[in-house]
Formats: structure tokens, sequence, C-alpha cells
């Protein structure tokens, strides 16, 4: 709460500041003066003094003609549109954007300091009052008390962004984000190997490359992409019992022996913020993934493990997980970055931990090579659940309202990915019992959530054994949403021979979409 004082303050004396910059702009307009007329200037008897021919052309921008006091006037309008916010400023990253800020004071300042000194003394100290609040929230001295590490300031550089009474977690990403995240990946904390980026294309004998950022290896494959990452060999693999036994054995664990790399404390350099949802009392963290699969690879967590209403990976998603959720993807999209989520439910889903937690990471503009199959579908029905049938499995899709925003209430948020969520989990669930062999027990299946469509596919296994080499390839929603992952050259080699559509096929279920939707139409046409 202190940093958010502090904040305040800042924004404060600059209205105040700049209030009166455009005030004695308006009245350097009437009185007109170089302020600093007597550098240089030689005092004359009688007369006073004669400024000195260097400053000659500032006489001319101030006392001739009044532009310096006009550009300082439209200068401290522009400053206190951003400040108050005027609506069409609010939420945007300008308005967010500290250095922006600094640098327009600064030139305030300059003008300002020119006709008249007062005004420039206090729009000196507005950038002293924001490095003030920066220093606070991500100093180390003010992390041990804020739970907030330096590293945060690297990537979130303006913490929590309060609106309509609610906490997002703005997701920023300065010009040094390669930095931060090469300073954090030297310490070991995040784990992310490789440099530059491989492209196969299939129709070529020969890989070609390419020097981009990131540490993955990146493999075409019709649609989809296969994915060298290895930080996932030093990934722990979750034990044989199902996330249920091994949430029950760490519900009943004593606090000396819990083995939950999501419970606190937090490792500082992993943390970057809490989030709760006011409506349903749900508090999450964020934090980065330790085996990152692309830089900024993210975690959104469900706190205060285990609780009475305990939360397993294997429990589906609540009103509140969708929410936070979708609105991190916004607050994303209104920092001018795309991400898309995804989450692992049950045991044949991939989850490595059972305590539940959803991933986001970034994405080009087109997003995952799934959602750029959904995109091109052609509804007759925008709301009304389908499927990709040129994906060897099956999976269930709905296409999300397009006026979404930051300005949308969490209710209605609700209300829309709730309905959107509970019908493809209906379809998925029908999808299983068409299915005789299916093991016993909660069913698994992979969600992806983007701006735009929420997936659901539903999970048979959690492996598939390559042929090539008999080892066991484990499958996430990342593999689902043409993203398959593979830890080295020889699993990559293995995968790219046995083919992406027949992997995911083997850990997935056949479609029985068509038969779903027929008895849809039936059912309806009866009522």
């Amino acid at each position: 709460m202190g940093n958010l004082i502090w904040h305040e303050f800042a924004r404060y004396v600059s209205l105040t500041a700049t209030t009166y910059t455009i005030w004695a702009s308006f009245w350097g307009m009437l009185y007109r003066k170089f302020f600093w007329d007597f550098a240089e200037g030689i005092l004359r008897a009688p007369g006073g003094i004669q400024p000195s021919p260097k400053v000659a052309f500032l006489i001319t921008l101030i006392v001739k003609a009044p532009i310096i006091q006009i550009f300082s006037m439209f200068i401290g309008i522009g400053i206190v549109a951003i400040e108050y916010p005027l609506p069409f400023f609010k939420d945007t990253s300008v308005a967010r954007s500290f250095a922006f800020k600094a640098i327009m004071l600064i030139v305030q300042a300059v003008f300002a300091i020119m006709y008249y000194q007062n005004p420039a003394i206090e729009a000196v100290i507005i950038p002293i009052d924001l490095a003030s609040y920066l220093y606070l929230v991500c100093s180390r001295e003010g992390a041990k008390e804020s739970r907030i590490p330096w590293e945060r300031f690297v990537l979130f550089t303006e913490g929590l962004l309060w609106h309509k009474d609610r906490a997002y977690l703005v997701i920023r990403f300065p010009k040094f984000i390669k930095f931060s995240f090469t300073l954090i990946r030297k310490s070991r904390t995040v784990l992310f190997d490789g440099f530059g980026n491989r492209k196969w294309n299939k129709n070529k004998e020969k890989d070609t490359s390419s020097d981009v950022e990131g540490g993955n290896h990146y493999f075409s494959s019709g649609e989809f992409e296969i994915r060298l990452c290895p930080a996932l060999q030093e990934k722990p693999e979750l034990p044989a019992p199902s996330l249920e036994l091994l949430a029950e054995k760490e519900r009943n664990a004593d606090k000396g022996t819990k083995t939950d790399p999501f419970a606190p404390p937090y490792i500082p350099n992993l943390f970057l913020g809490e989030l709760k949802d006011p409506e349903e009392n749900a508090e999450y963290v964020v934090l980065f993934n330790k085996y990152s699969v692309v830089p900024h690879h993210i975690l959104l967590v469900t706190k205060e493990y285990p609780t009475p209403e305990f939360q397993s990976q294997s429990s589906p998603l609540f009103p509140p997980d969708l929410v936070q959720t979708y609105q991190l993807l916004l607050a994303a999209r209104a920092a001018g970055r795309k991400f898309f989520a995804f989450y692992n439910c049950g045991s044949y889903s991939g989850a490595s931990q059972p305590h539940k937690h959803l991933q986001l990471i970034p994405i080009e503009d087109d997003g995952p090579p799934v959602e750029r199959l959904a995109r091109a579908a052609n509804l007759e029905v925008p709301d009304r659940p389908f499927s990709i049938s040129a994906l060897p499995y099956a999976n269930h899709i709905r296409r999300l309202p397009t006026n979404l925003s930051l300005s949308t209430s969490p209710s209605e948020l609700s209300e829309i990915l709730s309905r959107s969520f509970l019908n493809l989990l209906d379809l998925s669930i029908t999808t299983i019992r068409h299915d005789p062999s299916y093991p016993p027990g909660p069913p698994s299946y992979n969600v992806i959530l983007t701006l735009e469509h929420l997936h659901i596919i539903p999970r048979k296994e959690e492996t598939y054994i390559l042929e090539e080499t008999k080892e066991k390839l484990s499958v996430n929603a990342l593999g689902f949403a043409g993203m398959l992952l593979v830890k080295c050259e020889e699993e990559l080699q293995a995968v790219r021979k046995e083919g992406v559509g027949k992997i995911l096929r083997g850990v997935g279920l056949e479609s029985v979409h068509e038969i779903q939707v027929s008895q849809d139409d039936d059912r309806l046409a009866n009522l």
C-alpha cells in the first residue's frame, strides 16, 4: 500500500506542477521575458542588461513571438490529460509508462525554465518522485517488505493497475526485457537453454536456420510445430500415482516435509505478484515458470494450499480461474503483447504438479497454430461449439465475443467464460463416454484459452511410446495448441518420423462431434 501511496503522491504533484506551468505559460504570453538574459549579458548604465547575441534566437521565440510558451502550454495540457486521465487515455500504454511521463516532465521543465523559474523547479521534482517510487517498489529492501523482487521491475514496471476497484496484474515489457531474462536465466532460477531458432521445412532436405530471440527450435509439421526445449530435461517427472493421490498426500503431509513448489515462501526471483477475485474471494499468485518453454513463461497459481476447499490439478476450472486468466490476457494485449493460456487437467493431461495452476506464454500476432485453424472456421452460429474436422483427434471449441475488454465487468466475463467452459466440458465428457476402454477415474482434458476461442481436448493417455526409441513422450496442452515439446535431438527426430498427428491421436480420443451435433439437433427439434 505504501508503494501505491508514493505513486499517487507523484501523480498529484505532477498534476499540480503541470497545472501551474499551464498558468505560467499563459502569464508568460502576457508578460514576455527571457529569464536567462543575464547569462553572458553586458550590464549597461543606463539601459540595464543587454543580452548576449548567442541567445538572440531565444528572445525571438519567447519575447517577439511566444512560441516556447505555447509549446509549454500544449505539453502541460497533454500531461494533465494523461495523468488525470481522460477516458481515451485510460488503460493505454502511454498512461502507464513511467519513462514517457518522466521525459515529458523534463521537456516541460526545460521549456518552462526559459521564461519562468517556479514551474520549472516543481516540474523537476516529479522525476525525483517517480524514481523514489520505483526504488521503493523494486529495491531489494522494498522487496523484503512487499515481497516484490528487483527482477519484477524489469518485467512489471507498474505493478498493479487499479481499475474500477479491481486489481489487475498488468504485464509490461520494456526495452530491456532481454537483459532481464538473461540475468535470471544465468542465475539458474529460470531454466531456459539454447540459442537461436531453426525452422524445418518438410519440402526441403536440410534445416534452415535463423537467429532470433529464444532458446527453442521450431520444426514445422503441416500446421503444427515441434519445439526442442532442453530445459525440460531438468524438470522432475510426476511419479506414477494419480494427481488426486499426490494431492491428498501433499495435503496430509507435515509442514516441514512439503514438496509443493507453488506453496509459500516463494522463490524471490520467480515471484511476480498476487491477484484476488473480490466477488469469489479467490486468491492467486503469479510466478515465473522455472522450466520455461519460452521467455516470459508465467504461472497463475491458486493460493492457500491446502485449503478447506481443496483444489488440485484434477479439478475443473472455476469462474474466478477463467476470469482472472482472461483478464491477464486482456492486460497483456493492452500492454502491447499477446499471450495465450492453457490448463492440464487430470492424470492423463500431461500435468507435472498436483497443485492447481494455469500457464501463460507469449505468442506471435496470429496466435498458436491451432488458433489459426479455429479462426479460419466459418460458423453459421457464432456462439455454438464447433470442431476442427481436419484434426485427427476429438476437439471442442467455442468462439468468444469480440467485444470483451478490460472494461468488461467480471460478472459478465464470468457468465460468458463459465457458460462456454461448461458447454465444452459437457461435450468432452460425452466424447469420453463413447470410448468403452477409457480408464476409470476423473476425466482428463487439456484447456487452451485465447482472446478469441476456448478449446477443450479430452485425453486418454498421458504419454505416447515412440516406435523408434521406445521412449515415452509426455504430451500436455501445448502439443494440442500446435507446439509439441521434445527434450532432445534424438526425441525430435523420432517425433518427426512418427508424425505429430499420429502422436496426438494416440493420446487423445476419436472425434464423435458429428454424432453429438446430430443429437443436439434432434433434441432441439423435439422441443
